[in-house]
């Protein structure tokens, strides 16, 4: 059973790295949770940049009749059919398709030549909805990427910083287009604007251009770590107001943690320590990157790292478990999810371990770690859930710590019901993962058998017997034949436990 576990235990950590920042995933919400907060700052972006249309009102105008102006020698023709398409497109990035039709894109190539500023910014502030909208809408514009290239090196900061959002959103999911331009020097560019003296909106938005293009399959690490930028982001942390640049530093650096090649320059440089101040941030979207970059120096092969965060410096370690009570108590939704993943890295460890951080817990912190994420269980939703679960499961590994836990639980009942939940989970993974635990649970404490039944779990496993997924229905089978065949006598209650 040992044996079993341990491969399970392994599962359990692929399953909660799949839904962070390492991209584990396609294109879902496991892929990067960051991204809804891009979307929302891309949104306050776009409202920034763009001009406003309240001081003249644009119609609707055809896609065909705006294409046939834009081949005027009218510049002022060209200019107003240009913001028509603008106002349309800005509505609905999917209208982009209809101007398709009529070649769209060979006319704004010609035009984004043209020597006139406003005609650039205007093309570029189009571009710029599209980059907004649909992966495959994305792919409809990455022939402007010289352009837009050259655009960084205008002298007008208004044109730079839309080139930089547009490269922003693109290279996140456009693979090839990123590497192209990285290929061409792009990264050098982006580095060379990390300037805050000069222009902070400039900065932030190189910045978040950076940390996108760490997104994906084979990220340019080496390449941007070449340039320095960790000397950048440490200046970044210089600046005592928290703001944007705060939260796009974060976000690189958790990128980059995503290997354990770089931790060494960030514990030499001291950067951990100004790392784990926002943790208690005010603004929990420079809270979340933060704690990403603990959990994967927890999460490393290499225990030196593990220890670095949590035995070598004990105000460091409580100050990390502090911040995990604040947020279950104060029961900021937001963070639960995240904070459940940082407590799967701390018990990602021995025995020995792990019972001396429930041990600290208890001292230091007044509270019973395991029981907190055993509520989370009992009466969250299913992804704050399914997180508190992986977690309680890394913990419970060792039969020292279960037994010890389950000996002791006064809510074992509510419990069993949110674990067994779970197992109508659409991740396979997360229904094995239940199924070990009550195979732990049963093998260790056969006389809850009864306690299993009443909770729904025998009528659980018996839906999975019905499930497409083989492995899934074999594994059901074993535990209702192990533990509720014809040995299983109901009369040997859980009472007497």
């Amino acid at each position: 059973m040992k044996n079993r576990f341990e491969r399970r235990k392994k599962l359990y950590k692929k399953t909660s790295e799949k839904s962070q920042i390492l991209e584990k995933r396609n294109v879902t919400l496991k892929q990067i949770r960051k991204s809804k907060k891009d979307r929302n700052l891309l949104k306050r972006r776009i409202e920034m940049i763009s001009e406003s249309n309240k001081d003249e009102e644009y119609l609707t105008v055809p896609p065909d009749m705006i294409v046939k102006d834009l081949a005027s020698e009218n510049i002022d023709l060209i200019k107003k059919s240009l913001k028509h398409m603008k106002f349309t497109i800005s509505q609905n990035p999917e209208s982009f398709y209809d101007f398709q039709k009529f070649d769209i894109i060979n006319t704004l190539l010609v035009l984004i030549d043209s020597e006139n500023l406003e005609v650039k910014l205007e093309i570029a502030l189009i571009l710029l909805h599209v980059s907004s909208g649909t992966y495959k809408l994305k792919q409809t514009i990455l022939d402007f990427g010289s352009h837009l290239v050259s655009f960084l090196n205008s002298k007008d900061f208004k044109l730079q910083e839309i080139s930089l959002i547009i490269f922003a959103n693109l290279s996140g999911e456009c693979l090839n287009f990123r590497n192209q331009l990285v290929e061409n020097g792009i990264l050098e560019i982006l580095i060379g604007l990390l300037e805050p003296n000069i222009s902070f909106d400039l900065c932030c938005s190189s910045a978040f251009a950076i940390s996108n293009f760490l997104k994906g399959e084979d990220p340019p690490f080496r390449q941007i770590v070449e340039l320095n930028i960790f000397e950048k982001l440490d200046n970044f942390f210089q600046i005592e107001k928290e703001s944007e640049i705060h939260y796009h530093a974060l976000w690189i650096l958790s990128y980059l943690t995503s290997v354990d090649e770089y931790f060494n320059i960030i514990i030499d440089s001291n950067l951990m320590d100004k790392i784990l101040l926002f943790l208690k941030s005010n603004l929990i979207d420079l809270r979340i990157p933060a704690i990403r970059i603990i959990a994967n120096f927890l999460y490393s092969p290499d225990t030196k790292y593990y220890d670095y965060i949590i035995n070598e410096n004990l105000e460091r370690a409580l100050f990390i478990f502090t911040n995990i009570i604040g947020v279950l108590n104060a029961k900021e939704d937001k963070l639960i999810k995240e904070i459940c993943w940082l407590c799967s890295a701390i018990f990602n460890s021995k025995e020995e371990q792990i019972l001396k951080i429930i041990d600290i817990f208890e001292k230091k912190c007044q509270t019973n770690i395991l029981e907190q994420l055993s509520k989370i269980v009992i009466n969250a939703h299913y992804d704050l859930k399914k997180e508190a679960a992986i977690a309680l499961m890394n913990a419970w590994e060792w039969d020292s710590v279960f037994i010890n836990f389950i000996n002791n639980y006064k809510n074992l009942t509510d419990l069993l019901l949110g674990l067994f939940s779970l197992l109508n989970s659409s991740d396979p993974d997360i229904a094995h993962m239940i199924m070990d635990f009550l195979e732990l649970l049963l093998n260790c404490f056969p006389k809850l058998a009864v306690l299993v039944e009443n909770c729904d779990g025998i009528s659980m496993l018996e839906k999975l017997r019905n499930h497409p997924n083989k492995s899934l229905f074999q594994r059901a089978d074993e535990i209702i034949d192990e533990f509720f065949g014809e040995n299983y006598d109901p009369e040997f209650s859980d009472e007497e436990y």
